[in-house]
C-alpha cells in the first residue's frame, strides 16, 4: 500500500480548491455591487422624501414652485426642474444624484382646490441622463392646494 499523494491527485485537488476560492471571491464582488445599488436607492429615496416634506409644508403652489426652483411658465401644465444633489455613499466616496420634478395640475370635482401631482425622479448615473435609466428611482406625491 502506497502512502502519500501522487502529483496528479495534488494538481486536481489544487484545481478544485482554486475554483472554490475564485467562486467565493466573485461572490464578494457581486455582493458589493448589490450593497452599492441598495445604498444608491436608499439615498435616492431620502432625497425625494426630504423634498416631498418641504413641498407639503408649503401652502400655495407658487411656494412649491419657488421651493423646487421653478417659476410660472405661461399656460403650461407641466413644469420640469433638474437639480444635482451630492450624498456620501461610504468608503470616503461621495456621489452625485440628479433630482428632477414634474408638476402637473389635475382638474378635480371640487372647484375650491386643485389636485397637484408631483412626480420626482432621482438618478445616480455618472452623468445626467435625460430619459429613464436602470439607475433611477421614481416617486409620486399628490397634494391639494388652494387656488388663491
Amino acid at each position: 500500500m502506497k502512502k502519500g499523494m501522487t502529483l496528479i491527485e495534488l494538481l486536481v485537488s489544487a484545481l478544485i480548491l482554486a475554483i472554490g476560492i475564485t467562486s467565493l471571491m466573485y461572490s464578494f464582488v457581486v455582493a458589493n455591487g448589490i450593497v452599492m445599488d441598495n445604498t444608491h436607492r436608499i439615498n435616492a429615496t431620502e432625497i425625494i422624501n426630504l423634498h416631498f416634506e418641504g413641498i407639503q409644508r408649503r401652502d400655495e403652489i407658487d411656494e412649491v414652485r419657488q421651493f423646487i426652483g421653478t417659476s410660472e411658465t405661461g399656460n403650461s401644465l407641466v413644469e420640469f426642474v433638474q437639480k444635482q444633489v451630492t450624498r456620501y455613499v461610504g468608503g470616503g466616496v461621495s456621489w452625485n444624484y440628479w433630482l428632477e420634478f414634474d408638476l402637473t395640475n389635475v382638474v378635480t370635482p371640487d372647484p375650491a382646490t386643485n389636485l397637484v401631482v408631483v412626480v420626482a425622479r432621482v438618478s445616480w448615473d455618472n452623468e445626467y441622463v435625460e430619459n429613464d435609466s436602470d439607475k433611477s428611482l421614481y416617486m409620486v406625491m399628490f397634494t391639494n392646494e388652494p387656488l388663491n
